[in-house]
Parts: C-alpha cells; sequence; structure tokens
C-alpha cells in the first residue's frame, strides 16, 4: 500500500504531503483538489504503463497541467512511498515540460536507501538488489519513466514489483447509465473502473460463490421494498439485473434499477474482489439513501482489511459513519488557499476529542468549525 504520498506542482497540488491509511478519506468543498490527487495516481498510472497516448497529452498539454500553467519554472513531481511485505520502497518521478513537450528530469526507485534504479533525464542505471551492483544502463528518449519499460523479475524485483503496483492501481469513477447496460457474457471478477461490465461480474459471483452471492443479496434487501435480485443470461450471452419487488409479480430488468442499487453491487464487488493493492473511489455515497450509508461504511471498511481504499466524500451521513469505524488520522481535509490546494490531517486539529463527545466528526466538519466547507 502507499504510506505517504506527496505531489508537488499537480494542478492545484502545488506541494501537498499526505500520510495514508488502509481506509483513507478526503473531505473538502467543490475545487479543493480532491479529484486533482486521484487523477495525479491515473495520470502516473498511465505514464508507467507507456501503452497509450502521452498522458499529459490526454489532459491537455503540459501546461495545463501544471500548476498555474507555470512550465518555464515548474516541475511536475510524485514522491511515493510504499510498504510492501514489511518492506518500504521509494520512488520519486519529476517531469519538466512545455508547450505540446515534456520529458523525465528525475526518475529513482530507493529500497532502505539503497538506489536501485535511477534515470536522469535519460541517462539511466539499474542495480541488483543482492549486491547494489549496476546490472543495466544506457540511454533512453526521456518521454516515459524507465519504471514502465525497466523491471526484472530476478535481478530487480522490486522495480518489478513497484511498476506492477502503479500499472494496477484501480480508480472508479462508477457511471450508473454505463452499470444499467447488458455485459458482455464469459467469466470475470474484476469490475472496471467506469462499472460497465456490473453484471459479467455479478453473473460470475453468483453462479460461483454462494457465500458471497448471499452476503450481497442480503445487502440488496436493505433497500426498501427490494425482496431479491438475480443475474441471468439472454440467449445471445449477455448478463443482465433483474429486481425483485414486494408485492409486484413482474422483475424490474438492469436498465431501470435505481442508481442507487447498482453502486451498491458495485461496492460489493469491488469490496470481494479488489483486484488491486490500492483502490480509488469517487464520492461512493452517490445515489444511496442516507439510511443506507452505514452499510457502505461496513463494505469500505470490510475492503480496507484487504486493499488500500482511498476515497472522497461529501456526505456528512457517510462521514460519521466512517469516523465511529476509523482513527482520526483516516480522514484529511482539505482546502483552496490562493489556488493551491491545502490539506490537514483531522487528527491534527486543536481539541479535536473535546469536540467530537459532544457531535459526530461529519456533523462537526459541516458545521464549519474546523474548516473545509468553503
Amino acid at each position: 500500500m502507499i504510506t505517504k504520498l506527496k505531489i508537488k506542482n499537480y494542478k492545484s497540488l502545488e506541494n501537498i504531503e499526505i500520510n495514508l491509511q488502509p481506509l483513507t478519506v478526503l473531505i473538502g468543498p467543490n475545487n479543493a483538489g480532491k479529484s486533482n490527487i486521484f487523477d495525479s495516481l491515473k495520470c502516473l498510472r498511465e505514464l508507467s504503463s507507456q501503452s497509450q497516448q502521452n498522458a499529459f497529452e490526454l489532459r491537455g498539454g503540459f501546461e495545463q497541467v501544471v500548476f498555474n500553467g507555470e512550465i518555464e519554472n515548474r516541475l511536475i513531481q510524485w514522491d511515493i512511498l510504499f510498504c510492501k511485505n514489511k518492506e518500504e520502497l521509494n520512488y520519486m518521478l519529476e517531469y519538466a515540460g512545455g508547450k505540446g513537450l515534456q520529458a523525465v528530469k528525475k526518475e529513482i526507485l530507493k529500497k532502505k536507501n539503497k538506489v536501485l534504479l535511477e534515470n536522469i533525464g535519460g541517462q539511466y542505471k539499474l542495480f541488483r538488489e543482492s549486491d547494489a551492483k549496476s546490472f543495466s544502463s544506457g540511454k533512453v528518449i526521456p518521454s516515459y519513466p524507465i519504471l514502465g519499460k525497466y523491471g526484472d523479475p530476478v535481478y530487480a524485483p522490486s522495480s518489478y514489483q513497484i511498476r506492477e503496483i502503479i500499472q494496477n492501481w484501480k480508480l472508479f469513477f462508477l457511471d450508473p447509465i454505463k452499470m444499467k447496460a447488458l455485459s458482455t457474457g464469459g467469466r470475470s471478477f474484476n469490475l472496471k473502473e467506469d462499472g460497465s461490465n456490473l453484471w459479467q461480474v455479478i453473473h460470475t459471483i453468483f453462479n460461483e460463490k454462494p457465500e458471497i452471492t448471499d452476503a450481497i443479496k442480503d445487502t440488496i434487501k436493505l433497500v426498501s421494498g427490494v425482496k431479491g435480485i438475480l443475474s441471468p443470461l439472454l440467449e445471445s450471452g449477455h448478463a443482465y439485473g433483474k429486481l425483485l419487488e414486494e408485492n409486484i409479480n413482474f422483475a424490474t430488468s438492469s436498465w431501470s434499477i435505481s442508481d442507487g442499487i447498482l453502486r451498491l453491487l458495485a461496492l460489493e464487488a469491488i469490496s470481494y474482489f479488489p483486484q488491486s493493492d490500492t483502490i480509488c473511489i469517487e464520492e461512493p455515497e452517490n445515489g444511496i439513501h442516507p439510511h443506507l450509508l452505514e452499510t457502505v461504511a461496513d463494505i469500505l471498511k470490510s475492503a480496507s482489511k484487504e486493499t488500500q481504499i482511498i476515497i472522497s466524500t461529501h456526505s456528512v451521513n457517510l462521514l460519521n459513519y466512517l469516523a465511529e469505524r476509523s482513527s482520526l488520522d483516516s480522514i484529511n481535509i482539505l482546502w483552496k488557499e490562493k489556488g493551491k490546494t491545502r490539506i490537514e490531517s483531522a487528527n491534527n486539529i486543536t481539541d479535536i476529542d473535546k469536540f467530537l463527545s459532544k457531535i459526530g466528526f461529519g456533523d462537526l466538519w459541516f458545521s464549519g468549525s474546523i474548516g473545509g466547507i468553503h
């Protein structure tokens, strides 16, 4: 998992540092920078894969990504501390750029302060972990980080491991319209980031995992008036959903199922089959009735026992429930100051315990007493 994340000059993230927990919550007003944190991780994932159009071009060019458009005197930097199998690894990537171009300025991977990978402007060296001797070096065009290209599972297992971790990050922006649609047939437990294969995943679970199926169906039955849910196949082989309701003999098909139920199903699928070391979910509460947000908090907390979960939320109720289930250092408050995102751990708020003896954390935040509202 990621234990510490530092980002410089990525959109509004001029200089932020955040300590991450197995379950991390980001709160703050619109345009505070929560989505920019998620997008920065997505951008790094795209850069490390080297398999698609340049990640900066997808965002309008380097000048649209660097803080305040200051291409001449700003470097975009990620500095990430990972913990895997009780070992700490530190990966740093720095980009310089201009209009229509960008290049790696510096890239370093360390393990216990020992350099395993070094890339300075395209001049790179890779070091064996066993004896710290260089086993590969050379010159590359510095458009992409070399982590995405080099990473030997034998000589440099940590480089290989970090590359795999970054490339498998999941950033969910669930789209109810796509979740209503038919899914292609075939077996899969791996939910796509927009949820577009939801029924393929649910159909697979319902056919292969009876205990999990029962748990998911019990969750859906918490929705008022719902008595069950099915995921059959059409003759074409496409999977879809059917909702069974009390006092109604006709089953509701997936394209008419409510957004909230679709999101509950997606969150359950993510929880039981995370498929990643780190998962980000933007506003998981969307479309879900406030009375069911305690269930959402339980789902997220349960998922965080198996994988790292990072969420953003605007929900007072969800925040109350999450604060009851997590330590205060898992909650981070964001706000803007002169165009720059600022971030503070809830654990650092003066006299926070006195406040929480009288009021839930979500209500305290909404009151404006601890900032991150306007």
